[in-house]
Order: C-alpha cells, then sequence, then structure tokens
C-alpha cells in the first residue's frame, strides 16, 4: 500500500491571532510561523509536492513514492489565499 503524508489545512493564521482562538476550535488552525517552518522542512528534505492529479494517480497505482507529499486547503479561505499562496 502506498502511504503518502496528507496535510489538511483549515485556516492558517498569524500567532497573534491564534492564540485569540477558543481552545477547543483551535485544531483547525495552524499558525503562518507554524506553516512557514513546516514549508522550510519540506524544502530541506528535498520534498516533492504532489498535484491532486499526481496523488490520485500514485493512490490508484498503489505504487510507492519516496519523499512526497500532500498539501491540501479546504473551502478556499482568504487566509489561506493570504498566507500560503
Amino acid at each position: 500500500m502506498t502511504q503518502i503524508p496528507v496535510y489538511f489545512f483549515h485556516h492558517i493564521i498569524p500567532y497573534n491571532e491564534y492564540i485569540h482562538i477558543e481552545k477547543s476550535k483551535q485544531y483547525l488552525f495552524i499558525t503562518v510561523e507554524k506553516f512557514e517552518k513546516l514549508l522550510i522542512l519540506i524544502k530541506k528534505n528535498k520534498m516533492k509536492t504532489l498535484t491532486s492529479n499526481e496523488f490520485i494517480d500514485i493512490s490508484k497505482s498503489n505504487k510507492g513514492t519516496k519523499n512526497t507529499i500532500f498539501l491540501t486547503f479546504d473551502d478556499g479561505r482568504d487566509n489561506q489565499y493570504k498566507y500560503a499562496y
């Protein structure tokens, strides 16, 4: 079975906004600072980010692939565009 790490993001916001989010809802958010660290780690480890089509093709073919990752963003929120794009 092919295993590809998948990171699913709902909201990306600065830390100074994150600290005001209700604790029970913080799991839906990532700070800009943590997101940036993730991207640096991906680059440092020379990981390939997959497109949706690549992810589907690899999943269907069940062919293993090393050093790949799939990032997905839910709902097309403004903060995703502002901070992730």
